[in-house]
């Protein structure tokens, strides 16, 4: 037993050596964390090529890794791909850059306040199918439990790289291997383009949740080399990233790719149907003054023209930018008529 005065007694003093220990300095700290021992270079070989990471908490991050290539250009609407694979060390100690969307967009929501910019810190743009990973251990030998982040915001905003998200704390205290991921939303995500565009625009409606299988392979493809386990995947996400967490759990092409799924709130029972989504698209086309046969027109606009005109649709219109079941990448409705 202990009385309250010794309980904040040995309380403060924590606080003090915490804060001590942040003004150890990066190098004795790692090794106060590491029991003395130095901590092996940051520096992974990924199917790709290097990366060199940071040392964080005891461990490592490896932040704006790119899973696929830029989804800008001729690749907007369009499945994503892997990226080119690299020569020498690439770094990997910046968060990359959030997707598309209008950070200020959630400040109408009453939020803005308590999670700030939504968007996470980095300038946003189309080459945004980038991962953070946070381990606490490399070349180790270990196979820790991996748990894949889907963000929150719907599909409309958000990123993996506010500082809500860090996933460094969740890494070192529980020994696992932590990946937060960024992909496309809203429009650059979620127009159904298939029955104005024809085979060409065939999975347009699906793509960000495409790129996030498309993330998973490279989770089951390089994890091992972070200490991780690639049968023993867990996805996650609250809100948004619960809604995506059940759609994944419907797709087909994700299966084998995870093994767990946790829902923190808003499971999505329903996405979009093709009739509702059609409708959806057309509306946008019609505001952003392009015909059903031009589409290139809307291939080609400047990103930020893109944004500008989802903005012009009232708030509660833009959330209905939602997967698709559109009988190819997602076959039917994530909990309706039942589970997955």
């Amino acid at each position: 037993m202990i009385d309250r005065r010794e309980l904040l007694k040995s309380s403060l003093l924590g606080c003090g050596v915490a804060v001590a220990h942040r003004g150890l300095g990066p190098s004795l700290s790692r090794s106060l964390l590491s029991g003395g021992a130095s901590l092996p270079e940051p520096i992974v070989e990924t199917r790709l090529g290097r990366l060199r990471g940071t040392s964080e908490n005891g461990g490592y991050a490896f932040k704006g890794v790119h899973y696929g290539a830029p989804t800008g250009g001729a690749g907007r609407f369009r499945p994503p791909s892997p990226p080119a694979p690299w020569t020498g060390i690439r770094s990997a100690v910046d968060l990359g850059p959030p997707a598309p969307q209008n950070p200020a967009a959630f400040e109408a929501t009453g939020f803005g306040s308590l999670w700030g910019n939504f968007a996470g810190p980095g300038t946003m743009g189309e080459d945004c199918l980038v991962l953070n990973v946070w381990t606490p251990g490399i070349r180790d030998g270990a196979r820790r439990p991996v748990m894949v982040w889907l963000h929150g915001g719907g599909f409309l905003l958000g990123s993996a790289g506010i500082p809500l998200y860090d996933g460094a704390n969740l890494a070192a205290r529980h020994d696992v291997v932590v990946v937060g991921i960024n992909h496309r939303l809203n429009i650059f995500g979620h127009l159904y383009l298939a029955k104005i565009g024809g085979e060409q625009y065939a999975d347009s409606g699906n793509v960000g949740m495409l790129d996030i299988v498309l993330a998973l392979h490279w989770v089951r493809d390089n994890i091992a080399r972070f200490g991780g386990d690639p049968g023993n995947v867990t996805i996650f996400g609250e809100s948004g990233g619960g809604e995506k967490v059940g759609t994944l759990m419907a797709m087909p092409s994700a299966q084998g790719l995870f093994h767990k799924a946790v829902v923190q709130s808003g499971p999505g029972l329903r996405v979009s149907t093709p009739e509702e989504a059609d409708a959806l698209a057309r509306g946008f086309l019609a505001r952003a003054r392009v015909e059903p046969t031009q589409l290139d027109r809307l291939v080609s606009m400047p990103m930020e023209q893109v944004i500008g005109v989802l903005d012009s649709f009232p708030l509660v219109e833009t959330f209905a930018f939602l997967p698709v079941v559109d009988g190819r990448s997602l076959l039917r409705h994530p909990f309706d008529p039942d589970a997955p």
